[in-house]
């Protein structure tokens, strides 16, 4: 027998405005995991990549994000945020080199799924355009913030191996999510 606490989402504990859309991807772990990773994998991809990757991430967040504010539901939507941890963490983990537009295409893949969900939480607050530049807001740091610890990363003798590792944790953080969806 499973228990289930409703836990109140971030708009309705912080008022819906910039600050609840700001909190939605820094306190959903999921959220905070691809977006650092996708600051990361750009620093792995390198040139501009380290702006074009996040930058496809935005962009098709804000999309998502549309589609569920309109109320379009997808049956799958916490199975892709999973699946995008346990991907990004691969990516990362095995320092696997692709081009520019093949992780362009990956991130926005998954960000539609990020964005949707930051979209589902729209309708129950006041303030749309102001939820909608917090995560925005918040996303763009978390992808400068992955940027930083790539670029880090790359400089530091051990740094190569704690990216995987850290890749290696976002992978199973995305399989225990997954297991906990079943």
């Amino acid at each position: 027998m499973q228990i289930s606490i409703p836990i109140p989402s971030h708009a309705q504990l912080h008022g819906g405005g910039f600050e609840a859309g700001f909190l939605h991807p820094v306190l959903g772990v999921d959220h905070l995991l691809a977006m650092v990773a996708v600051g990361i994998i750009s620093t792995m991809i390198g040139g501009r990549a380290i702006y074009l990757v996040p930058l496809s991430f935005v962009s098709v967040m804000f999309i998502g994000s549309l589609f569920g504010f309109y109320g379009m539901q997808f049956l799958y939507n916490e199975v892709g945020i999973a699946i995008s941890l346990l991907l990004l963490g691969i990516f990362m983990s095995m320092r696997w080199k692709f081009s520019l537009f093949f992780g362009m295409s990956v991130v926005a893949f998954f960000a539609f799924f990020h964005g949707h969900a930051h979209g589902v939480e729209i309708p129950n607050i006041s303030s749309v355009s102001h939820y909608i530049s917090g995560f925005v807001v918040a996303t763009i740091l978390l992808h400068i913030a992955g940027v930083a610890i790539g670029l880090l990363g790359e400089r530091l003798s051990q740094g190569v191996s704690f990216l995987s590792h850290v890749g290696s944790a976002i992978s199973g953080i995305g399989i225990y999510i997954l297991y906990t969806l079943a």
